[in-house]
This record gives structure tokens, sequence and C-alpha cells, in this order.
């Protein structure tokens, strides 16, 4: 047969000893089980014997690897002549099998860890493998990433946290990894399965086939990562809503809320100060809501200072304008409009000081007894308010 690699007879049945020959005799008619041995020895074959001798040892590919085997097993020796046909048929049903691992990312959530693979030249890929026999996916990945990488993801993963794709037919699930130290080292426990691990920059990873971002920053091409491309879309807004969550834990509530108010706060006062626009309607519409504007003024202006008229109102309305300024009926309109003048009467009102007998053995306590004080507010009458005059007038009577 064509393209059989020259491997050593002594070797070869080394390899079918361990691998083929414990296969049970009831699955040794099912060729694609058995294919999956071979792939186990091919394996084998590169990460131990071709690593010792590998001036002496051909390195070679699993059709070649199995064509081999198949004209040496015992029991394959019948469909030596149907080996690629038999390998194609296992390679189709291999695709439909899933293959789990991970995406591992560092503190930051700015770098991936990539595998490249012994045969796969420059291209670049997640950690992953197919699933065996009755094992769960979460399970699957752990040994995989061990396997490729040597780091065990076991006290990282979550269940929960993954990317799962169909590529080609066949599912492909990453968990996501984060918080790996970027200094770590990684080694692989399989010798021959990979060339190189190596951090890459999520920005510099393309997301779809005409993203540049690799060629610039990597002078790589995007076919490099085609393996990898189908994920950094997902991969990308996972990071950014991590991101955020991460912000907005770290920040306060109650800075947040002040914030909030101030914002509201801010485009009120904005709303209210902002000059008016000229109308379509013309210039009665304009001068309307310029009046609104300065009403809005003067009621706030009002609410913020006021006077002592205001307080007088209040204690006029209350009282009948007698010398006791106990609570009464209000005064006429004839007496209202002469109030005005100079000559108008004056209202008396009762301030309560200190007895002075109480204040000369030094109680402060006023008393009942105290002897009512009444002073003439003519200012209040006349509604112009001298604050000067009335506190004279005040401490004078002190």
């Amino acid at each position: 047969m064509d393209n059989v690699p020259e491997i050593p007879e002594d070797i070869l049945i080394d390899l079918i000893s361990r691998f083929l020959l414990n296969v049970p005799s009831v699955e040794r008619n099912n060729l694609i089980r058995v294919c999956f041995q071979v792939e186990l020895a091919h394996w084998f074959y590169l990460d131990f014997y071709r690593q010792e001798q590998p001036s002496r040892l051909p390195g070679c590919r699993i059709v070649d690897f199995a064509k081999a085997i198949f004209q040496t097993c015992p029991y394959l020796i019948e469909h030596a002549e149907r080996t690629e046909e038999i390998l194609a048929d296992w390679k189709q049903y291999k695709m439909s099998v899933p293959t789990y691992g991970a995406i591992i990312m560092d503190k930051d959530l700015k770098h991936v860890l990539l595998v490249q693979g012994f045969w796969s030249k420059s291209s670049w890929g997640f950690p992953k493998g197919k699933v065996n026999e009755e094992e769960a996916p979460h399970v699957c990945a752990i040994r995989e990433v061990m396997e490729e990488t040597g780091f065990d993801i076991n006290d990282f993963i979550d269940e929960d946290q993954y990317i799962q794709l169909t590529i080609h037919d066949q599912v492909a699930r990453l968990y996501i990894i984060t918080g790996v130290p970027y200094e770590t080292s990684f080694q692989p426990k399989t010798r021959g399965e990979i060339k190189e691990i190596k951090w890459f920059n999520l920005d510099d990873l393309p997301s779809h086939k005409k993203d540049n971002a690799p060629r610039v920053n990597l002078g790589l091409n995007q076919n490099n990562f085609f393996m990898v491309m189908p994920f950094i879309k997902q991969l990308k807004k996972y990071v950014n809503k991590k991101r955020s969550q991460t912000k907005a834990a770290e920040t306060p509530l109650d800075s947040l809320l002040l914030n909030a108010q101030s914002k509201q706060q801010v485009q009120k006062v904005e709303q209210q100060n902002s000059p008016v626009k000229p109308s379509k309607n013309g210039p009665q519409e304009t001068k309307q809501l310029t009046d609104k504007q300065r009403q809005r003024q003067q009621k706030a202006f009002a609410l913020k200072n006021q006077s002592e008229f205001s307080q007088y109102l209040k204690f006029r309305d209350s009282t009948d304008g007698n010398s006791n300024g106990t609570p009464g009926k209000k005064q006429g309109v004839q007496n209202q409009r002469g109030s005005r003048g100079r000559g108008a009467q004056l209202k008396q009102y009762q301030i309560l000081t200190r007895d002075k007998k109480s204040k000369q053995d030094g109680d402060s306590t006023p008393t009942k007894d105290v002897t009512p004080i009444r002073f003439y507010a003519k200012a209040f009458l006349n509604f112009e308010i001298n604050r000067e005059e009335i506190m004279a007038a005040y401490d004078g009577l002190l």
C-alpha cells in the first residue's frame, strides 16, 4: 500500500497490544469504535516513541498511521484495503461528538489563553476536546484543559457560564474561566499535541472574516484564528456586561442616588433659566411666556425672603387691634382707609418683659404679674418698615 510509514514492527506490536487487543470481541466489528483506539495509539506513538527517537522514527498523519496498524493488527487485516474509507466514516461520526473546553481569561478580562496544535501549523484555538462516553460536559472541559495546558480549572469553573455554538454540525461548548493570573506557567500534559500556549489581547482577535485587527496588531492572518473567531463576538458582550456589573458594585448606592438627583435638579434649573425663544405666532405669546417666567422668579424670591411685614399681617389678621392684643373683630372699612394717613389711630401691642423685682434677684423667669408695656408701631400702620427705629424703641422699653 502507498504512503505506509516505515514504523518498526516491534513498536507496532507494542502499540497494538496496548490499545487494540484489549477491545472486547463484541466491539471489534464496530470499526468506528476501533478507530478511536487507533487515534489513541497514534497520539502515544508521537508523544513517546518518536519524541525519544525523532531521527529514527518517521512522523505521520493519522491516515498513514492507521494504514500501518490495519496491516499489522490480526483482526483488522481483512479491512486493510478499506482503511481510508473506514477512516472517512469515522471522521464524519467524530464531528457529531460534542467538544467541551474553556475560554481562560486573566483578572483584568483583557487577555485570552490560546493553544496551537502540534500539527496545525500556525492555527490557534481554545483548549478543548471531545467528550467521553457518559462524561459530564464540565468534567470533560476540566480534563481537556488539564491535558492541553496543565492548568486545573476545577476551582474556577461555573457550570452556568459558557458559550455554546454549533460549528459544521458539531456542538462546541466553552466554559468562561476568569481571574486566572497572567503570570501563570502553562505546560501541556500530553506531548506532541500542543506546540505553544500563549496569552492574546482580546481586542487583537477577529470577530468576523473581514476583521483586520490580527493583521494590524499581530501580523497574522484572520485564518489563523478560524476556530476562535465564532466565539469572540459573544465573549466581548460577556466582558462588557461583567465590567459594568463590577463598576456598579464598587459605586455606593447613595452616590448613585445623589448623582441622579443632582442631574434632575440641574436639568430643572436649566429649563427654568433658559431664555424664551421667539414664538412663531408673534410677539404676544412671547410676552406672555416672559411674564410667567417673571412671576415664577418673584414667587421664589418672596418665599426665600420673608419680611417683617408678612409677620405683621399675620398678627393683624388674628387680632382686633385692641391694646391687649386679644383676638376679636376686624376693624371696619372706614378705619382701614384712615389708618393709612399720618393722623391715624395708633395700635398698641403687648410685650412681656422681666419683672423688676425678679431681675434684681437674678431670676430670669417671667412671672404672670408682669406689668404690660405698650408701644406704638407707627411704621407698621403706615406700611413703611424702618427696622432701626423699631429695634431702638424696643431696646428703650427693656
